[in-house]
């Protein structure tokens, strides 16, 4: 495992980008280049194309998609729309004293489910979280909402993210793997991290800055070679505009944009 490590400007994408297109032109086989979200999936994808390289454009693909892939073909997401009809499901039948009085509403289905995109991403499970006694009785009532939630998705055929993320985690598939801009890793990604590192080629770019140092000091668990790149700090020029309104702001962005 390798960590490119340098302040903006220094070129670590730039050395992303020129051992992907070594390692295409070579025929490596696995490749992939791991970015953060579906736009920069796209801009990396242009990028590279732009400078006449040739690839399988499933090869530049986001976390998300990586560990659907990592996950095997027969593992599928859960639809959005289905784990809220779950969740609303799941209220109507434990019909919980504690939720009672909003059980019915969008509002209370939406905060149980960012509730359990958090909890999830903690790497927490409702299995682990029942026998803790210190739960408050609200907790308590969500920990059997996210219970009955999480047993209709395991019914269905479906994952749930974080079941996806555990299943690319057992999988012991060699890649060679890039990841790069990525800022923060939670729990549950960086335990793909750490399963990624004894069977894959894995190589980080992080910025050197304190924002990444939680992800570095991952890195370094996990005995990651260092390679550093130098640059001249950078210096943004700024120039200050007086606009009379929001829409004369957003014109004047389009125009020095187009300009660019």
């Amino acid at each position: 495992m390798r960590v490119i490590r340098g302040a903006p400007g220094s070129g670590k994408t730039e050395f992303i980008y020129r051992e992907f297109s070594d390692a295409v032109r070579a025929g490596t086989p696995n490749l992939r280049l791991v970015v953060p979200t579906a736009t920069l999936v796209r801009h990396s994808q242009h990028e590279l194309a732009r400078r006449g390289l040739v690839f399988s454009p499933n090869s530049v693909l986001s976390l998300s998609r990586f560990a659907r892939e990592r996950a095997g073909a027969d593992a599928t997401l859960i639809p959005d729309t289905l784990l809220r009809a779950f969740v609303r499901d799941a209220l109507r039948r434990l019909n919980l004293s504690e939720f009672a009085r909003v059980s019915t509403t969008d509002g209370m289905a939406d905060v149980i489910l960012d509730t359990i995109h958090l909890c999830e991403n903690a790497g927490a499970t409702p299995d682990r979280l029942s026998p803790v006694r210190s739960l408050s009785p609200l907790a308590k009532a969500f920990t059997r909402v996210w219970q009955a939630v999480d047993e209709s998705v395991h019914r269905s055929g479906f994952l749930t993210r974080a079941s996806l993320f555990r299943a690319a985690a057992a999988s012991d598939q060699p890649a060679t793997v890039w990841m790069d801009g990525f800022l923060h890793l939670s729990p549950l990604e960086s335990n793909l991290i750490r399963a990624l590192a004894p069977v894959c080629d894995l190589t980080l770019t992080l910025g050197d800055t304190p924002a990444s140092d939680e992800i570095y000091r991952l890195c370094l668990e996990l005995q990651a070679r260092t390679i550093a790149l130098c640059s001249t700090a950078r210096t943004p020029q700024a120039t200050i505009v007086d606009l009379p309104s929001a829409d004369r702001e957003a014109a004047e962005i389009s125009r020095r944009i187009l300009d660019l």
